[in-house]
């Protein structure tokens, strides 16, 4: 149990931490050398960098709130760490870019999920770099979007060394006239032996006039590796609407259980137990009302 909790929120240039921090003409630098706990509130720039030290085990609660320009925040972690983050977004807002790039180290393992059920338009880019050998990472995307909205998520992980291991798993589901884009890169570079680059995107929709997709890419430059892309994109299954109304559930409330029902196997992909209770109750809570 890691009994350190910190808060970070940055505001322009005022920064509220009880964490020691320097500022930069790249941005505000923050030095992680101990396992803790990390609850970040962006709101208005500047770049934010966390530099974890070896050997760190650290989950980072991640809250996007009005921001005024692109965020970009850089993570590079050491040798041996171990990091969980969930990424969540505040209700008010309504238009959001997010540019994140993360660096991991030998034996170093990152996990990412993002849980984007409010109403705005989201433009995320990320970039794993699995720059040590050993180094893994999984990128986890559970969204519901609707109305006129655009969602759109951009995902690269690049596996630069020996024996590293890249995942991406994206489910969505699609309402109205909404757009919703999932592009996912699997990129290992030629002397990466022993590497695996795996992805899943699926996106279920609800009406015709919305525009759904589920882009997969795979760029090899080494034989001795594996890799895998799985990509569906498709309408409610009227079998099952059609089963739940005839057990006296309504046409609504039907829609509502297929859509929780769709979302909550990502779930299954999250290893870290803290991160999977968070997001298993915002999809109660965004979806089942």
């Amino acid at each position: 149990m890691i009994s350190n909790n910190y808060n970070i929120l940055v505001n322009n240039d005022v920064v509220e931490t009880k964490l020691q921090y320097h500022k930069t003409k790249d941005g505000i630098i923050f030095n992680i050398e101990n396992d803790c706990n990390l609850n970040i509130s962006h709101q208005f720039g500047p770049k934010v960098i966390i530099n974890f030290n070896k050997n760190v085990k650290c989950f980072i609660n991640s809250i996007y709130e009005v921001p005024a320009v692109e965020p970009i925040i850089d993570l590079n972690i050491e040798q041996n760490c171990h990091i969980d983050e969930f990424i969540s977004f505040d209700d008010q807002l309504i238009d959001l870019k997010i540019n994140r790039n993360v660096n991991v180290k030998d034996n170093a393992q990152y996990e990412c999920s993002v849980a984007s059920f409010n109403d705005c338009n989201i433009d995320y880019k990320i970039k794993i770099d699995l720059i040590g050998e050993n180094a893994s990472a999984i990128h986890n995307v559970a969204c519901l979007n609707k109305d006129n909205y655009k969602k759109q998520f951009d995902v690269e992980i690049i596996n630069n060394a020996i024996n590293t291991s890249g995942v991406l798993n994206n489910f969505g589901v699609v309402k109205n006239s909404a757009t919703l884009i999932f592009n996912g890169i699997g990129n290992i570079i030629k002397g990466a032996r022993k590497s695996q680059a795996h992805q899943e995107s699926k996106i279920i929709t609800f009406d015709e006039n919305v525009v759904a997709q589920a882009n997969p890419y795979l760029i090899i430059d080494e034989a001795d590796v594996e890799a895998s892309h799985a990509a569906a994109v498709g309408q409610m299954d009227e079998e099952q609407l059609y089963y739940l109304q005839s057990r006296g559930i309504s046409v609504d409330e039907a829609s509502l259980l297929i859509t929780y029902g769709y979302l909550k196997p990502i779930l299954n992909k999250i290893k870290n137990d803290k991160l999977k209770n968070k997001l298993e109750k915002i999809i109660e809570d965004k979806v089942m009302i």
